[in-house]
């Protein structure tokens, strides 16, 4: 089942970014590689929520993005987890503090245009819990 990410669709939409509508994997296969979370500091016992973003000259035009799966590498903090089975979203209640590197990996991540070009993306986040 392939996962639909609809936040990178309205982010084009806001910068009004016109850039032209081309595969994913035609020429251009370094879409994708700068993607991050944000936020990554919360605090214990607060509601955190977090989620993917890429920057709008970093995906094709018209682009709403989606992938195959996603595969954390690393400890989330306890209380934290994927939001739900079709997000990239890391939500939650934090229950203990300190620093927590994770490796968030995209797996076919691509457009819904061109869902058979997608590739393999990783994104580093530390995730900062205070007291």
């Amino acid at each position: 089942m392939r996962r639909r990410k609809h936040l990178f669709a309205a982010l084009v939409l806001q910068a009004g970014a016109t850039a032209p509508s081309i595969s994913l994997g035609d020429s251009h296969p370094d879409y994708f590689l700068h993607g991050r979370y944000t936020p990554t500091s919360g605090q214990v016992g607060q509601p955190f929520y977090a989620d993917a973003t890429f920057e709008v000259d970093d995906m094709p035009g018209n682009c709403v993005a989606e992938w195959k799966d996603i595969v954390i590498s690393g400890v989330l903090p306890p209380g934290l987890d994927v939001a739900s089975s079709n997000s990239s979203a890391i939500a939650g209640t934090p229950t203990i503090a300190g620093d927590w590197p994770v490796i968030i990996n995209f797996h076919a991540l691509g457009c819904t245009y061109n869902t058979k070009d997608g590739v393999d993306r990783a994104i580093k986040a530390v995730f900062h819990i205070a007291k």
